[in-house]
């Protein structure tokens, strides 16, 4: 286990905050979490002994290099105003609200401290998630350099443009549910076709995971090239492709991306 040189607070200790929580403090990193409710922070921590818990935000950052906002878009900016006198000089704070922009969230912060924003997604309790970080023009590189480390313990992080974090955020976040939206598609066929529902859907989850695989290859290769490698004259797999193409397949999932997207 590695142990941390750096202290992070998280606000929040839902269904985003308290697995970062665990995941970070299980890497040997010291965490504070801070949410309303006691009761809610210890079920939260549950024995985990490197997490420090606190109802009081500005006492959560005190002395914190990192800090992640992981409550509700509403509340962020009432979180942020509350923790904001606390904060450490060149503290990195990192929002998961895809509603606050990087000036919005600078405009609640002291000067010193540096802007983020994050979008993760719920496998990240797994070390599975995929991240994404746009960070504000001023922070400096080591300080970029120390988010993406530690978020690489909840998975897989890509910095990006600001820009581009609607659309990261239909991705990626909301793309865990269309992701799940598929499986249950195919389980439900699977099911009509005879198979048992749990076997069906353990079957389905390791065909995508090898798919994901298959993507995960350096260089990255082209989709159609794996699927001109499933399908041949004549044969099913085109037969199966066409007649989903025929329903509104891939226009179903560019509108899906496209209608969450928005901020």
């Amino acid at each position: 286990m590695m142990t941390s040189t750096h202290t992070i607070a998280i606000l929040g200790a839902g269904r985003m905050g308290a697995p970062m929580a665990q995941r970070l403090a299980g890497a040997g990193y010291d965490v504070c979490l801070s949410a309303r409710d006691m009761a809610r922070l210890k079920a939260a921590a549950g024995d985990e002994p490197r997490i420090r818990l606190t109802t009081d935000p500005a006492a959560a950052v005190a002395g914190a290099q990192l800090v992640i906002v992981a409550v509700p878009p509403a509340a962020t900016a009432a979180v942020l105003d509350a923790a904001a006198p606390a904060l450490a000089a060149a503290a990195v704070v990192a929002t998961l609200s895809p509603a606050m922009s990087l000036a919005e969230v600078q405009s609640h912060l002291p000067a010193g401290t540096f802007a983020a924003r994050l979008m993760p997604n719920t496998a990240l309790r797994l070390g599975a998630s995929m991240t994404f970080a746009a960070f504000a023009a001023d922070v400096p590189a080591d300080s970029r350099a120390m988010l993406v480390a530690d978020m690489e313990v909840m998975g897989q992080v890509t910095v990006i443009e600001e820009r581009l974090m609607g659309a990261a955020t239909a991705l990626c976040s909301c793309g865990i549910a269309y992701a799940m939206r598929y499986v249950r598609a195919a389980a439900e066929g699977a099911v009509q076709m005879g198979f048992d529902p749990a076997v069906a859907t353990r079957a389905i989850a390791a065909t995508l995971s090898g798919a994901a695989a298959i993507l995960m290859q350096e260089p990255t290769p082209h989709p159609e090239a794996e699927i001109d490698r499933v399908t041949t004259p004549g044969g099913t797999t085109i037969r199966g492709l066409n007649a989903m193409e025929a329903a509104g397949f891939t226009p179903a999932v560019i509108a899906g991306l496209i209608a969450s997207s928005h901020e």
